[in-house]
């Protein structure tokens, strides 16, 4: 949503939230609404705020996204999408969940990596 920015790390991104409601929704909830509400509905009202709803502002080398190959909150379908819409920028896949993505080494290797491609980090000293 910003102008002027050089890089952007996406983790983790949730791009279609009614999906990611109903994907967790418990099932017993499920049967106790009667199938409300309407997640077409539901996608309709909140299209404005999801990343899929504009086009990016930071230039497609400043575009990072990690996600994790077993997440089962934010399903990999979720991320796959952010990077079709990004133009397929680097992407990093971690063996592992939503939970512990930040703890996963490669992920913080990742990152760093993303920062200094960008300039915004120096590893010289």
């Amino acid at each position: 949503l910003e102008d002027g920015l050089d890089c952007v790390i996406a983790g983790i991104p949730a791009v279609d939230f009614p999906r990611l409601a109903r994907d967790n929704e418990p099932p017993a909830l499920r049967r106790q609404l009667g199938g409300r509400p309407s997640w077409e509905h539901v996608r309709e009202i909140s299209h404005p705020v999801s990343p899929l709803a504009f086009a990016p502002r930071v230039p497609w080398e400043g575009r990072f996204i990690y996600a994790g190959r077993a997440d089962r909150v934010v399903r990999p379908e979720q991320p796959r999408a952010l990077w079709r819409h990004w133009e397929e920028p680097e992407i990093h896949w971690f063996d592992g969940g939503h939970v512990l993505g930040m703890r996963n080494p490669t992920v913080a290797a990742f990152v760093v990596r993303a920062l200094t491609r960008t300039g915004l980090v120096s590893l010289e000293r």
